[in-house]
């Protein structure tokens, strides 16, 4: 398998290609290891690269973001840790594994060692390529969970939010997350023009923000508002530099524009009920 990664290295023009490509596998063989040894099954994957696989979000991401089915504050992911860099190790990575967990969030980061250098991406030896693992363990009520078979490079199964709940956690980042991310506002406008007729899931919504201090209730008669008073007030610019290195299509960025945004909240129709 780590042939296969380094094939698909060598096919991309661009360092920054080859970088994002790379990460990509390795986040596919990570969800393949864990789906081989029944960890997955026990999670609904969600945010960012969730969009990427499952809906082919145009832009690359970094982390594998989950939450368990219910609250379950003493789950411990120690098991399918120890799991994992057995197995990434038996595939020829050199994996080192930093863990940090609360009471509400299990972070897993994995650096792998000296997959740059043997890329080409990088002529140091000691850089590596980091992929963290988040798992919620007390998450907010009123998801709604589908599953498929995500098949790019090797099958595995996952349990996701449908449509609706993406939206409202997209959402959710927008007005709540203590950094603005022009990623979060990318996925916005890949929404909007993508799902014409999904409107957010409320019940969902509102049950995130009441987790973390959003004290108003959102509705579909003043969310676009909401969303759009966000929009005005970011550094657009800045929102660009921050997706810009994540983006497959270049092209995509043209269109990438805070009016354009704003307007298609404005419309308003296919969003209503």
């Amino acid at each position: 398998m780590k042939d296969q990664a380094l094939q698909i290295v060598r096919e991309q023009g661009q360092e920054l290609d080859k970088l994002n490509y790379l990460r990509e596998y390795l986040q596919h063989l990570i969800l393949r290891e864990m789906f081989e040894r029944g960890f997955l099954q026990k999670l609904i994957y969600h945010g960012g690269t969730a969009l990427r696989m499952i809906y082919e979000l145009p832009r690359f991401s970094e982390d594998l973001d989950f939450h368990l089915f219910v609250p379950q504050l003493e789950y411990s992911p120690d098991e399918a840790v120890g799991a994992l860099k057995t197995a990434l190790e038996r595939n020829g990575y050199q994996v080192e594994f930093k863990t940090a967990y609360s009471s509400n969030v299990k972070k897993i980061m994995i650096k792998f060692g000296s997959i740059l250098y043997e890329a080409g991406i990088s002529q140091h030896k000691e850089r590596k390529l980091n992929i963290k693992l988040e798992i919620d363990v007390n998450p907010p009520a009123g998801f709604v969970v589908e599953k498929r078979v995500i098949d790019r490079y090797f099958p595995f199964v996952v349990h996701h939010h449908n449509e609706s709940c993406f939206f409202a956690g997209k959402l959710h980042a927008i007005m709540q997350r203590r950094w603005t991310k022009g990623r979060d506002f990318f996925d916005l406008n890949f929404i909007l023009n993508r799902w014409k007729d999904v409107i957010p899931d409320f019940n969902f919504l509102n049950s995130s923000l009441r987790r973390t201090g959003y004290g108003r209730k959102v509705t579909a008669d003043n969310w676009r508002n909401v969303i759009i008073r966000r929009v005005k007030e970011t550094n657009w610019k800045t929102l660009v530099q921050d997706v810009a290195p994540f983006v497959l299509r270049r092209g995509d960025l043209k269109t990438f524009e805070k009016d354009l945004i704003i307007a298609k909240l404005r419309e308003g129709k296919a969003f209503a009920k």
